[in-house]
């Protein structure tokens, strides 16, 4: 029994001692990789567009594999981490480009996917640790990941990442944009309807002379019914808000147009 046992610790041993090592190995090759991709930023800087963002993609990728791996304890249980701060180097002058990679890919419909993947892979490299001192723009890739799912008419990944992007101030406008966008195009109920008219109108007041509100607010009461007209939107927000003069410039627009834009 006792000769049993030893043999059962000496395999658990030797396999602990064989993990650590494969563990470092792959840390070390994913490291390798990194600074390769990393090189491929350097050197085609300002020539290649589509070379320097493929190489910031990869770099960003094997960069965190790389500390995932590194983060591995050894045999003792301790870890010890041999490339901590080549890949924190990296990832602070490679991660914040990952949304110009995304822009740039977004805008070509044979490399959408490759935006997307781009700005998805920023927001998923904010959990590690090795970018917490970078400026967090997780807002700002949110954004694009909406805008440019709205524009491929997919509704529900616009809705979740406008709701992420309206979640920091610099976004928040544009991100409540592409919501009220997704949802009129998904209205169905009167609950929807007055959704949708909750969220354009807090757009429209910040911002009554915006010509983008204006048209979706009219747009809205186009088909008039009891329960939605214009004048009884505009007489609402005068009695709610009677000191403000965003009703007002609402009232004397749309008397302009009803009067074939003429000046009152």
């Amino acid at each position: 029994m006792k000769k049993v046992l030893i043999l059962i610790i000496s395999i658990f041993i030797s396999w602990n001692i064989a993990e650590a090592q494969e563990a470092y190995q792959q840390a070390a090759s994913f490291n390798r990789l990194a600074k390769e991709s990393f090189a491929r930023v350097e050197k085609h800087s300002n020539r290649d567009s589509v070379t320097i963002f493929k190489a910031v993609v990869d770099g960003v990728e094997y960069s965190l594999k790389s500390d995932e791996f590194d983060r591995m304890p050894n045999r003792k249980g301790k870890v010890n981490s041999r490339f901590e701060e080549e890949n924190r180097s990296r990832l602070a002058f490679l991660h914040p480009m990952l949304i110009d990679a995304g822009k740039y890919f977004c805008k070509n419909n044979r490399t959408l996917n490759e935006g997307m993947e781009a700005l998805k892979l920023y927001l998923n490299a904010r959990k590690s640790p090795l970018i917490s001192d970078n400026i967090d723009e997780s807002g700002v890739a949110a954004y694009y990941i909406a805008f440019y799912s709205l524009k491929a008419h997919d509704l529900q990944k616009a809705d979740e990442y406008a709701d992420i992007a309206m979640q920091y101030d610099e976004t928040a406008q544009v991100a409540a944009e592409v919501k009220a966008q997704c949802m009129h195009s998904r209205m169905v109920t009167e609950e929807d309807s007055l959704r949708y008219l909750s969220v354009i109108r807090r757009l429209y007041s910040t911002d009554p002379t915006n010509e983008t509100y204006f048209s979706w607010i009219m747009k809205f009461y186009q088909n008039p019914t009891r329960k939605f007209n214009i004048e009884d939107f505009i007489d609402k927000i005068l009695e709610e808000n009677s000191n403000s003069v965003v009703p007002w410039i609402l009232k004397v627009r749309l008397q302009c147009m009803q009067n074939g834009g003429r000046k009152l």
